[in-house]
């Protein structure tokens, strides 16, 4: 019998900068800020179908309010609706000695 192979669509992030690095008021918060992956010149957004086996471990992204928290926020368009979000690198203490 073969071996059957299961996937996940994931959406590509980018880097943006380090957030104690910035005189603002979240330098406190030392967490890595990303945004999304755009490819294509209309903007839609990067994303990929990979096989599970090639996940290593989720990451907890956190939406970057800024001032004012966007209360339209749900479960179903978190990843979608900000602009930007902080990767929660104590959420998971593995996370956060590969980061730091």
């Amino acid at each position: 019998e073969a071996a059957r192979t299961h996937f996940a669509y994931v959406k590509s992030f980018e880097y943006t900068h380090f957030l104690h690095q910035q005189p603002q008021t979240e330098a406190n918060l030392d967490m890595y800020l990303v945004t999304r992956s755009h490819s294509l010149p209309d903007g839609t957004p990067r994303g990929a179908v990979i096989a599970l086996q090639d996940i290593w471990r989720p990451i907890q992204l956190i939406p970057a309010y800024g001032a004012v928290a966007d209360t339209d926020l749900t479960v179903h368009n978190v990843l979608d609706r900000p602009e930007a979000w902080y990767v929660n690198d104590f959420w998971d203490k593995s996370i956060y000695k590969a980061v730091h």
